[in-house]
C-alpha cells in the first residue's frame, strides 16, 4: 500500500531532521557562498551516490524488483548487456553500478529509478514506490551537495546558473511537460538541455532555436524561418501593441539565435559555440517560450 495520507514518509524525515555534522557542513557551504565562492559541480562523490541508493531503497521498500526494472531501462536505452558486472544478479548489478558508474551516467540512473518506480503498483492500483518522497529527497541531495542539476517531473535538468534555472528553465519544463500540443516543443527544449549536459553547445543552440520555431508554428504563426515566424506572431497579436519594446527585443533575440544557428549550429559542422553561448540561447529562448505561452494555446 502507498503511504497513508498525512503520514511522514522517509523523504519527509530526511529533509526535516538533520544531525549535527550535516547541519554544520551546510552552514559552512552557506558561509563560503556568502564570501563569493561558486560551489556547484557535476561530480557525484561516493557519499552522494550512497544517499541516492538509500533514497531509492526507502522509496521502493522491496528494492529488488524496482532495481531490476531500472537496470533494464538503462540496458535497453544504451544497448548494453550488463551494467557493472556480468556475474552479478540483475539487482546487485544495478546497485553496484550506482556506486561505480561515470559521473555523467548518474542523471540517467536517477531517471531510471524514478521511471521504474512509476511502474510499481500494488493490487489496488496505488503506487507501491514513493515517487513524491523519492523526488523530494533527490532534489534535496542535489541542492545540499551543490550538484548542478535539478530534478523536475522525473527528469534531471542541468543548469549553469541556479538563479536563471529557477527563473527560466524550470518554469519552461513544468509548463511544457505533458501539455497537449506542445510535445514537439518540449522534446526540442529538453534535447537542448541534454546536449548541454553532454558537452555539445553547437547542438544545444540548434535544438533551442528549433524549440522556439516549433512553439511559434504551434501557435499558428506562418513562415519557414524564425524571422518570418516572429513577424507572423506580431500580426496575430500574440504580442500586442503595448508589448512594443518586448516585441523589438524578441525580434533581435530571434536574429541572434538565427545567427548562432547558421554560424555555430550543428548543421554546418563547426564547433565555435561555447557553453556560455549555448546557455545564453537556452535561457533567452526559454523566457520567450514562457512569454508566448501565457494565455496562448497551441493549435
Amino acid at each position: 500500500m502507498s503511504q497513508p495520507l498525512g503520514a511522514p514518509g522517509p523523504g519527509s524525515r530526511y529533509r526535516l531532521r538533520m544531525l549535527f555534522r550535516r547541519r554544520k557542513r551546510l552552514q559552512e557551504l552557506t558561509d563560503r557562498e556568502a564570501r563569493g565562492e561558486t560551489l556547484w559541480t557535476d561530480k557525484f562523490v561516493p557519499e552522494v551516490r550512497n544517499k541516492i541508493a538509500y533514497a531509492f531503497g526507502d522509496a521502493a521498500g522491496s528494492v529488488e524488483p524496482t532495481a531490476v526494472v531500472a537496470r533494464q531501462l538503462i540496458l535497453r536505452d544504451e544497448g548494453w548487456p550488463y551494467l557493472a558486472d556480468s556475474q552479478l544478479l540483475p539487482a546487485a548489478d544495478f546497485l553496484r553500478y550506482v556506486m561505480t558508474a561515470p559521473d555523467d551516467m548518474l542523471p540517467t540512473i536517477i531517471e531510471a529509478m524514478y521511471l521504474a518506480g512509476t511502474q510499481r503498483r500494488d493490487t489496488l492500483g496505488y503506487y507501491s514506490f514513493g515517487l513524491d518522497d523519492f523526488a523530494a529527497v533527490i532534489s534535496t541531495i542535489l541542492a545540499e551537495h551543490r550538484i548542478a542539476f535539478d530534478f523536475v517531473d522525473g527528469r534531471m535538468i542541468p543548469f549553469e546558473s541556479k538563479e536563471l534555472h529557477t527563473a527560466v528553465v524550470e518554469p519552461v519544463v513544468r509548463l511544457l511537460s505533458g501539455r497537449q500540443g506542445y510535445e514537439s516543443v518540449e522534446s526540442a527544449y529538453l534535447a537542448a538541455l541534454h546536449e548541454l549536459s553532454a558537452g555539445s553547445p553547437d547542438d544545444a543552440i540548434t535544438d533551442a532555436a528549433r524549440a522556439l520555431q516549433l512553439m511559434l508554428e504551434g501557435l499558428g504563426c506562418e513562415g519557414n524561418a524564425l524571422g518570418p515566424l516572429v513577424a507572423s506572431a506580431k500580426k496575430r497579436g500574440l504580442l500586442g501593441p503595448h508589448d512594443h519594446l518586448l516585441t523589438e527585443a524578441l525580434a533581435k533575440t530571434i536574429d541572434w539565435v538565427s545567427a548562432d544557428r547558421t554560424a555555430m549550429g550543428d548543421a554546418h559542422h563547426v564547433s565555435r559555440a561555447t557553453p556560455d553561448d549555448a546557455w545564453f540561447t537556452v535561457h533567452v529562448v526559454g523566457a520567450i517560450i514562457v512569454r508566448l505561452a501565457g494565455g496562448a494555446r497551441a493549435v
